[in-house]
Parts: structure tokens; C-alpha cells; sequence
């Protein structure tokens, strides 16, 4: 591979930051990320305890949730390439609906 000089004008990484967008979206990433940990934290004890699930059904349900995360992750991508802003709408009025 050839070895290509940086310009004396890139920056780092850390002058990314200077852009509000760069900067929203990295926060919308690690409160996502956030959640999650906080979600998978909580959700034991809460099953363990009050709905006394033994350990094997914990185990299956919490591999479902990431697994299901995962799949989520995944399909979001192409409906954020369509539109952004329609996804970002539809997803918090879709959260209410009833369950079929």
C-alpha cells in the first residue's frame, strides 16, 4: 500500500465535534447505546424476581432482545435512507399502537 501524507489541514478527529449535526448524532448514538446497557441491567432483576423466570427462560429472553435489537439495527438503515425525517415521526406515533 502506498503511504499517502495527511494535509497539514486535516485536523484530527476531535474537530469533528465542531459541527452541531456530528455532534447530535453521536449523542443520539450513545444514549441509544446507553439505553441498552440500562435496559439489559434492569431487565434481570425485574424478571428473576417478580415474574420468577428460572435461569434458562432468562437466558432465551435476553438473547431474543438482542437478537431483536440486531434485526432492528439492521432493517432501520433502509428506512432511514428513504427518509429520515418520515421515520423519525412515524416511529413514535407507531409506539402507542395496539398490539395484533
Amino acid at each position: 500500500m502506498k503511504v499517502v501524507a495527511r494535509p497539514a489541514n486535516a485536523g484530527g478527529v476531535f474537530r469533528l465535534l465542531q459541527r452541531p449535526r456530528i455532534v447530535l448524532g453521536m449523542s443520539a448514538v450513545g444514549t441509544f447505546f446507553m439505553g441498552q446497557f440500562v435496559l439489559f441491567t434492569y431487565v434481570r432483576p425485574f424478571l428473576e424476581n417478580t415474574t420468577q423466570v428460572t435461569v434458562p427462560t432468562l437466558s432465551m429472553i435476553l438473547l431474543l432482545m438482542g437478537v431483536a435489537g440486531f434485526v432492528g439495527s439492521t432493517l432501520i438503515g433502509r428506512f432511514l435512507k428513504t427518509g429520515l425525517y418520515r421515520t423519525l415521526v412515524c416511529i413514535p406515533v407507531l409506539m402507542p399502537a395496539p398490539e395484533v
